[in-house]
């Protein structure tokens, strides 16, 4: 309540004394006009008589002055008290108001950060789907899950998180339990997310690297399974050119067959990666490699089982043609497995009701309702 400098008491208490100021000079007339004479000299001095009536006036004006006098000393000292109290309130005032103002600013570039990585999300699930799609495929194509920046991740935990918190405490309308317990949710949220997509990536580049070094040793392999079967080829050329029969008769020979055949169908196979004009247009099918190698083993199987005399230098072939088909099974193993765990975690992170996604999405509508309650010129 404010302090007035005149109030009620001190108007009156300068009222009375103004009066018995007044009534002070014409007291003596007053009370020597009944006497018996207006002659002063019957009655005493007559300084003796003014004084004598007109002091007890002014003595007990000067006692009301005295103590308006100190009365009016309290008021300014309560007006200075109360000045000061009014400061500090303004002050105080001043400082809510602007710490819900920059709250208010936080919270909404909050939300605007949320918006933003809801979104960047979305656009990573979509490629995370679409490399699932791919990889779930029964081939060994090498598929790439792009990525997309994640500044804004950094970003919104570099945001001061004392003002978020009183954001939360000026515009969540919750308990205190209950705002609490958003704060901490959006948070772990956050600080979750950024390490699920590295995680991802990280496994991603790690199965990425095994994966073509699987395939650079297939090939790596296949090619020697190549040479291998050249050199019984040429053995056999070798050997005709000392025959009296003619030098082409050795290309009749089963094992000389199936390894021109092998050759053959390899190349063929390579060829279709290709377009005329020697471009890359898609991967070697590794599928139809390991059906040759199978078809190749079982027909050196079959001259194994069926002719006597047959080059043994076929079963190192049958060999490596196994060990080759074994690579080539495990790296789909690879790939399976990778890719199902892959899925699993994609799966649980964009499930409906539970999901990390969902969680997130929640959050922010609950910030986001709460805060359009409050209109930012009525802080």
């Amino acid at each position: 309540m404010k302090i007035k400098n005149w109030d009620k008491l001190t108007i009156t208490l300068l009222c009375i004394s103004g009066v018995i100021i007044l009534f002070s000079f014409i007291s003596p007339y007053i009370f020597t006009q009944f006497t018996s004479s207006i002659d002063f000299t019957d009655t005493g001095q007559i300084g003796d008589t003014f004084g004598g009536i007109i002091n007890p006036f002014i003595a007990l004006s000067g006692i009301i002055l005295t103590f308006l006098a100190f009365y009016m000393q309290i008021k300014a000292n309560q007006i200075q008290v109360e000045q000061f109290n009014q400061t500090i309130k303004n002050e105080k005032d001043l400082r809510l108001y602007n710490d819900r103002y920059n709250s208010y600013h936080h919270i909404s570039l909050l939300l605007t950060d949320l918006e933003y990585i809801i979104n960047d999300i979305n656009e990573k699930n979509i490629k995370i789907k679409e490399f699932i799609e791919l990889e779930s495929q029964d081939n060994l194509v090498v598929n790439t899950l792009f990525r997309t920046p994640s500044t804004h991740y950094s970003k919104i935990l570099n945001i001061d998180r004392l003002e978020i918190y009183k954001g939360f405490s000026f515009f969540i309308e919750y308990d205190k339990e209950e705002q609490l317990k958003t704060y901490n949710t959006l948070y772990n949220l956050l600080n979750f997310i950024p390490e699920f997509f590295k995680s991802i990536y990280d496994n991603y580049e790690k199965y990425s690297s095994n994966f073509i070094n699987t395939k650079y040793i297939i090939r790596n392999d296949l090619n020697i399974l190549l040479d291998d079967a050249s050199q019984i080829i040429n053995l056999h050329y070798n050997q005709s050119k000392l025959s009296p029969k003619s030098e082409l008769d050795y290309l009749e020979k089963p094992e000389v067959q199936i390894c021109n055949g092998l050759i053959k169908r390899y190349y063929e196979i390579i060829d279709e990666s290709y377009n005329n004009n020697l471009n890359i247009i898609q991967e070697t099918d590794f599928n139809k490699l390991s059906e040759l190698l199978k078809l190749f083993i079982i027909d050196a199987l079959h001259i194994r089982k069926n002719i006597a005399n047959y080059d043994r230098s076929i079963e190192k072939l049958i060999e490596k043609a196994s060990f080759i088909r074994k690579n080539i099974y495990d790296a789909k193993q690879q790939k399976n497995i990778f890719v199902n765990s892959l899925k699993d975690e994609y799966n649980k992170f964009i499930e409906p009701d539970k999901g990390t996604l969902a969680n997130l999405k929640s959050t922010k509508e609950k910030i986001a309702l709460s805060l359009q309650q409050f209109d930012i010129n009525k802080l």
